[in-house]
């Protein structure tokens, strides 16, 4: 991640618009500086991957982490981005959530989507285990599994209905795959969705809409 472009004082005048984006391209890491130093290389530029997005060469991410190679700062990172930013917005969000629920007006009920990962469930194929790679990754979904079945039973009666989504694989983790994702951005929030969707159109038939469940590929799954 880079701030060029951005001009030298954007991180230190609070009133611009992009000071989150450029807090959030602060080199902090080592493999941070690391790639810095070596951009071109790494980064190189105009050229994007399948997705647009900029194309990154590096040959070690979170994506191929170990727990010894896993610096605390990273750790901290991906479970604030995983587990306690999705517990804050529900928190947070919820007495919204119960009075649209509740409203006259409205559908008579809420939704909660939480976007999850296979990274984050315990159930595995027989003679399948969890690889070794990134367990931060894995920690930080498998809490957010979490959060969604305990909120589930609690805010169902209250017209809010929790479920968590895993959208599919849809990005390329690592530089040259041998095999591309097989779904687009598209599919995974189509997926995403359609909890909305199909418990709107129970509600309409006067039934309780899934909540406190897994789907993937638009099917309830294993935790």
């Amino acid at each position: 991640h880079h701030a060029a472009g951005l001009g030298p004082d954007a991180a230190a005048d609070p009133s611009t618009s992009l000071l989150s984006s450029v807090l959030a391209a602060v080199p902090l890491l080592p493999s941070d500086h690391e790639a810095e130093l070596d951009a071109e290389r790494l980064f190189p530029a105009l050229l994007r991957d399948i997705h647009g997005e900029q194309l990154d060469l590096r040959q070690t991410t979170s994506w191929t982490q170990t727990i010894e190679d896993v610096p605390l700062l990273e750790l901290m990172e991906v479970l604030v981005v995983n587990a306690v930013a999705p517990f804050l917005l529900n928190a947070r969000l919820l007495p919204l959530l119960t009075a649209a629920a509740g409203a006259p007006e409205g559908v008579g009920g809420a939704f909660v989507v939480n976007v999850t990962s296979q990274e984050g469930v315990f159930a595995v194929r027989a003679g399948q285990a969890k690889g070794p790679e990134h367990p931060h990754t894995n920690m930080g979904k498998a809490a957010l599994n979490m959060l969604t079945r305990t909120l589930a039973g609690d805010l169902a009666p209250r017209g809010v209905f929790v479920t968590a989504v895993d959208p599919g694989w849809v990005s390329q983790m690592r530089p040259n795959p041998r095999v591309l994702p097989p779904l687009s951005e598209a599919d995974g929030a189509a997926r995403v969705l359609d909890p909305v969707l199909t418990g709107l159109e129970s509600l309409r038939r006067g039934d309780t809409p899934a909540h406190g469940v897994l789907f993937r590929n638009f099917e309830v799954a294993d935790w």
